[in-house]
């Protein structure tokens, strides 16, 4: 998460809390959310794409690292 979002009075539940907090902590995907958050697939995929159309998340595909060796220092 690049910054805390504004969310409207109806988001503003203990479980869009608990997403937000760990996605705050550290890098987690969808499927991460789903098994430890108490969303509905829906709710959680309602919540993200508000996320990333606000500019609030940061959103990384790891396919573009797929065939790259790691650097040797």
């Amino acid at each position: 998460m690049k910054s805390w979002p504004q969310l409207p009075e109806d988001g503003r539940t203990a479980d869009v809390y608990r997403v937000l907090s760990v996605m705050s902590q550290q890098p987690v995907n969808r499927q991460y959310l789903l098994a430890r958050c108490r969303l509905a697939p829906s709710q959680l995929d309602k919540l993200l794409t508000k996320l990333v159309a606000d500019g609030a998340l940061e959103v990384i595909d790891p396919a573009r690292f797929a065939g790259r060796e790691p650097s040797v220092a």
